[in-house]
């Protein structure tokens, strides 16, 4: 293989690259005779400049006219691949290879820059097809942006030597922020990338000692990392005093000098500095005499300047890491959902208390946008934006929010804007706390204050009125036993007395209410205790001609419970269901049995086939002294809530209007456990 001798005109790297293409045509592709030409920045000339198998008069300041010698000539003037199957018949063929019979040439191209020309010979007759023509055409386009990119990376190469070296050690400085890490990969990147003997770094700990960080080299395994070097001795100490580069090609005439290792002939010892603060040391030595120049002093000093910045940075690197690890460990242990949305609303963050309160993984909504969250909606959280957005931050506003489930949120919002070193909203943070079970415990504790001053009020009227009442009723009875009364009088008696009982019925449902209720305990079975309470309200159902459908568990396991209470609370559902149905109604009364969390549960349902409770009205049902019934107290419904309450149960109620009205009542076979709604 022969090479055109034309320094300016094609650069080592090039023809490495030119060499590299025709050995690779060679082996692959089986051609023996080929060549690269290249086109002169004229456009009007090739030379030969890398071939095999060719005549050496071709490979000796050979020149082709584009457009007007050779079938290479024609190829460079068309930019077109050409095939000559019989080259002894084409006037165009310039002798190349001895005997040449067929060839291929193919421009090589950048768009439509001429490059240069590929050419292909063979001594046989048609030795080519198109597919050699097809693979030569490939091969020439991924070739000509090769030999480009070489033709320029030569031009520049000498001017750039220094600064590549550089960059090289740069990119090592730039890859960690990690002082740790970072120091052991630049001492080896300096000794490989500048032929150093040995390279170490040591850095300022103390006043007056350096300690060596990292080494490479020679040396190493004399010296350990950790050597210590007190400042003001030696070349390394001096250096360190006063901040300025030694360079002692020959250390045995530098009284500075410290001998730390026996065959150390010359050192280069460099200051790391940041402003006039010294930072470390960068120390290079050699077992030549003179084996450092200028050159190696400046880049040194660069590699130092960049490394102070690359120190420096580590360090501030370092404090906000820990700022921030430590900010993580707040966030991730904050039991709020914390946020972060870019000013499209969407999802930029999404804490580990987010996840624990609204069910969703981070995954699974950043992205997302924020008011998918809000239960009342895409105006809620417009709403919420623009009050934000009027005064940058709002603190414990009330929201309500969709979780996972479909659950409503009851949530405390505190957020604010986020904004740039311009002063530019560039998104918003909320910090959402669930507040839900605090709103239940509210709630149920202003319910209980407000019951408990309503049984207060009531006990206190209901004494002053059951005295008189009393008197009232013994009168009657006295003047109902005295002859002389008209059959009107008695009739007017009769009505007073029984007034004075209903009036009585509601004084003992006020004081059942207020006072705690004492249970009596004892093991009974469900099923029977729904039966004889029926028989309590057998008159009414056969009144109203009420149909009765019973579907009990067979076995149902005994239960402890007050027997009077329990019935209290069945009879006075019963007959709330017989009142709300029409002539010949539907009472279904059912038991069955569940499990939940490895606790046993006996569950009741008492339903009717009524005109159903509207949904207000079933909201507040079990409140005191509510009531849609002309003679009703609206007691009834709650003692029965307080006695199943007692019992460690609960009770709920459905209903659809115009088709039913069903209640439910879940007790623990084990009281003291009650762990689900009804």
């Amino acid at each position: 293989m022969t090479w055109f001798k034309d320094k300016a005109f094609v650069s080592a790297g090039a023809k490495q690259l030119l060499g590299e293409i025709v050995r690779v045509l060679q082996e692959l592709f089986n051609y023996p005779h080929c060549a690269i030409l290249l086109a002169d920045s004229s456009q009007k000339l090739l030379y030969v400049v890398s071939s095999s198998g060719y005549r050496k008069r071709v490979l000796h300041n050979f020149r082709i006219t584009i457009g007007e010698e050779g079938i290479t000539g024609w190829v460079a003037k068309y930019k077109r691949p050409l095939y000559v199957p019989d080259v002894r018949k084409d006037p165009r063929y310039i002798e190349g290879v001895a005997h040449g019979r067929s060839e291929i040439a193919v421009p090589l191209l950048i768009g439509k820059k001429l490059i240069g020309v590929l050419d292909v010979e063979s001594q046989k007759l048609d030795a080519f097809t198109r597919r050699d023509l097809k693979i030569l055409s490939l091969f020439a386009t991924q070739a000509a942006v090769a030999i480009q990119n070489a033709q320029l990376y030569g031009r520049e190469r000498k001017k750039s030597a220094q600064l590549r070296l550089i960059n090289d050690v740069s990119k090592k400085m730039a890859a960690t922020l990690d002082r740790d890490k970072l120091l052991p990969v630049l001492v080896k990147s300096i000794q490989r990338n500048f032929d150093y003997h040995h390279v170490m770094i040591l850095l300022k700990e103390t006043e007056d000692e350096l300690v060596m960080k990292a080494q490479a080299g020679g040396f190493s395994s004399i010296m350990l990392v950790g050597y210590r070097q007190k400042i003001g001795e030696g070349i390394i100490g001096t250096v360190a005093r006063t901040g300025r580069t030694i360079l002692a090609n020959d250390v045995s005439k530098d009284p500075r000098y410290t001998r730390i290792h026996k065959d150390t002939q010359a050192e280069l010892c460099v200051p790391i500095k940041m402003g006039k603060e010294l930072v470390g040391i960068i120390n290079v030595e050699s077992d030549q005499f003179h084996a450092f120049d200028q050159f190696d002093q400046e880049i040194l000093e660069i590699i130092a300047d960049q490394l102070a910045n690359v120190i420096k940075n580590a360090k501030v690197y370092q404090e906000c890491k820990q700022a921030k690890d430590h900010l993580q460990k707040l966030i991730e242990s904050s039991s709020d959902a914390i946020t972060t949305a870019d000013n499209l609303g969407r999802l930029i963050f999404w804490s580990k208390g987010a996840e624990e309160i609204f069910g969703y993984k981070a995954k699974e909504v950043l992205g997302q946008s924020a008011t998918s969250f809000y239960a009342k909606g895409r105006e809620e959280a417009r709403r919420i934006m623009w009050q934000l957005l009027k005064k940058g931050k709002l603190k414990n506003i009330e929201v309500e929010y969709l979780g996972k489930s479909g659950k409503k949120i009851h949530a405390s919002l505190s957020a604010s804007l986020l904004r740039d070193d311009h002063g530019a909203v560039t998104g918003s943070l909320g910090i959402i706390r669930d507040i839900t079970e605090y709103k239940v415990l509210s709630q149920q504790l202003l319910q209980s204050e407000r019951f408990a001053t309503i049984g207060k009020l009531s006990t206190q009227i209901a004494h002053e009125i059951m005295n008189p009442l009393s008197s009232i009723k013994m009168n009657i009875r006295i003047l109902s036993k005295r002859g002389g009364l008209s059959a009107n009088d008695q009739r007017r008696l009769q009505i007073a007395n029984f007034e004075i009982e209903h009036l009585e019925k509601i004084l003992q449902d006020i004081f059942d209410y207020s006072k705690s209720l004492q249970l009596n305990f004892s093991r009974e079975n469900l099923n029977e205790i729904l039966d004889k309470s029926l028989l309590m309200v057998q008159d009414r159902l056969e009144e109203k001609q009420v149909e009765v459908i019973k579907k009990y568990h067979p076995s149902l396991p005994h239960v402890s419970l007050d027997l009077v209470r329990m019935m209290q609370v069945f009879t006075n559902l019963y007959l709330n269901a017989i009142q709300a149905l029409d002539q010949k109604g539907k009472l279904r009364v059912a038991t069955s049995q569940e499990r939940v969390n490895g606790a046993t549960f006996l569950k009741v349902s008492i339903s009717d086939n009524g005109p159903g409770i509207p949904a207000l009205q079933r909201a507040a049902i079990f409140d005191p002294f509510y009531t849609t019934k002309s003679d009703g107290t609206g007691l009834g419904l709650t003692i029965v809530k307080k006695i199943v309450e007692q019992h460690a149960g609960k009770i709920g109620v459905e209903s659809r209007v115009g088709q039913y009205t069903k209640f439910n009542i879940v007790l623990p076979v084990q009281r003291g456990r009650m762990t689900r709604d009804a």
